[in-house]
């Protein structure tokens, strides 16, 4: 099709001098269709590759056990961890094509996921070349799920319930990663994840993720180099001048809830949205805003976008739908600066924090930060298992108002055993206190929680569960021998 073709990893390339200054848009049916053809099949269907030969060798910690798909700057494996301690997600990136530029594309992909944690982004656990420079992988965290992009095809289109259950999730995630710095510029259902068990919401593939703060000479997909999903990234970008932004997450998102929600696509002259799907009728005028082709005509950030939905989900009518976005940005505006409240003390809970030893082991946290510094906490450690017990420990990152980390510490281990078990219990609360230089405490904006892996091997859990259930038995024969 003229205007564009298949980069190495499948997802179709868009130049400047095949495109004119017309509305990107304005296209018609068959050369869209041709356009996206590719793109609803990116990440979510592919041929498996054959795993590289290094990854046999013993020193090489993972071992693949099925070929999840083809992303957008690779291929993902679900992996087991040599040490018996889980599953992570195993994503190998070929060099061949392009060796300095993939690599480069590569290690920005580490450093992004390096940079910041959060529970709806996917967590990065551990990268490395291939002994031949040919290639590079990554290991992140395994989400037991499955992708919207799959759910997408098996089922055509989502609920408008679960659609908005996932939208402060997507939000969260995005957001965050926006005050890193960073900018995703790859949102489709396929790089979405869904895990089962809690519902969470995980954003993947960071492949072409852009530093705002990083030069943009260095940048390796620079704006007339699209490896972009088309339909999916924002019409600035097919303008020379443009530079990556924001706001043109917010214009993907938008793209992605709206396929999720009609199974089609918000291109050209599009239907209302509540003519496509069963939704309040003020949802349309939010998403139209959202997917506005000129940028300055969208949401301020995502946050405006999230409660703009929100208010929207609850079908207002529309003069109150802006109505009830802008007063109370407004109120709590001139609250913040006439009374400037005092923030301490600061309240933060972890909500459930999974082992990464097993889904089954968990803890949770309440903390108090006063203005000295001084931490006090509530921490809930249980097991589910019925066997095997593990000892808890938290790791506390407090992070300023630009997501930057400013101290970690760890809490001490409490241990619980599984709930057939005698000896501790296998649900304990504990309190801990602990004190950061009070200089600290005055920029701690956010806190996030994660547990610490136990390094226990089954074997060690289960000698230990051996000695404690053999103590009961000596206390229990020791006090009927005293009793007779």
């Amino acid at each position: 099709m003229p205007g564009s073709r298949l980069s190495h990893s499948g997802v179709a390339s868009v130049s400047h001098a095949e495109m004119n200054d017309a509305d990107p848009l304005a296209l018609s049916s068959d050369a869209l269709v041709r356009l996206l053809g590719e793109a609803l099949h990116v990440g979510v269907s592919a041929a498996p590759p054959e795993t590289p030969e290094w990854w046999q060798d013993p020193a090489f910690p993972y071992v693949p056990v099925s070929f999840v798909g083809r992303g957008g700057s690779g291929f993902v494996w679900k992996a087991s961890r040599r040490d018996g301690r889980g599953y992570v997600g195993l994503k190998l990136v070929p060099f061949r094509s392009d060796p300095v530029r993939l690599r480069q594309r590569w290690e920005d992909e580490c450093a992004a996921l390096e940079k910041i944690q959060h529970r709806n982004l996917v967590a990065l656990a551990d990268h490395g070349p291939s002994p031949d420079g040919l290639s590079g992988w990554l290991a992140m965290e395994w989400i037991e799920g499955d992708c919207l992009g799959r759910k997408l095809q098996k089922e055509g289109r989502l609920s408008f319930k679960d659609v908005m259950a996932i939208v402060p999730q997507a939000i969260a995630g995005l957001s965050a990663l926006h005050k890193a710095g960073l900018i995703h510029r790859d949102i489709k259902p396929s790089n979405l994840l869904l895990e089962t068990e809690s519902g969470r919401l995980v954003i993947a593939d960071l492949g072409i993720a852009v530093d705002l703060g990083g030069d943009p000479d260095q940048r390796v997909t620079r704006t007339s180099e699209h490896a972009l999903t088309p339909g999916y990234f924002p019409p600035e970008l097919l303008q020379s001048a443009s530079r990556p932004t924001a706001l043109g997450d917010q214009y993907s998102l938008a793209f992605t809830l709206w396929q999720l929600l009609t199974g089609t696509m918000p291109l050209g002259a599009f239907a209302k949205l509540h003519h496509l799907c069963k939704c309040p009728d003020t949802l349309d005028a939010v998403f139209r805003k959202a997917l506005a082709n000129d940028p300055s005509n969208r949401f301020p950030d995502l946050e405006a976008f999230g409660q703009a939905l929100h208010q929207a989900e609850l079908g207002l009518p529309r003069p109150f739908l802006y109505l009830g976005i802008m007063m109370p940005l407004l109120v709590g505006g001139i609250a913040f600066l006439v009374t400037r409240p005092e923030p301490f003390p600061k309240h933060f809970q972890s909500g459930r924090i999974s082992s990464p030893d097993s889904q089954r082991h968990f803890s949770s946290i309440e903390m108090t930060l006063e203005k000295t510094g001084q931490i006090r906490a509530r921490i809930r450690t249980t097991s589910l298992h019925p066997l095997f017990g593990f000892a808890g420990k938290c790791r506390i990152a407090f992070r300023d108002s630009k997501g930057a980390t400013i101290r970690q510490i760890t809490t001490p281990s409490y241990g619980v055993n599984g709930r057939f078990i005698f000896g501790s219990p296998h649900d304990r609360v504990d309190k801990w206190e602990k004190a950061i230089p009070p200089e600290d405490a005055a920029r701690v904006h956010s806190v996030h929680f994660s547990s610490t892996t136990t390094g226990w091997t089954i074997e060690e859990r289960a000698r230990d569960n051996r000695r404690a259930f053999e103590n009961d038995l000596k206390k229990i024969r020791n006090g009927a021998s005293k009793g007779m």
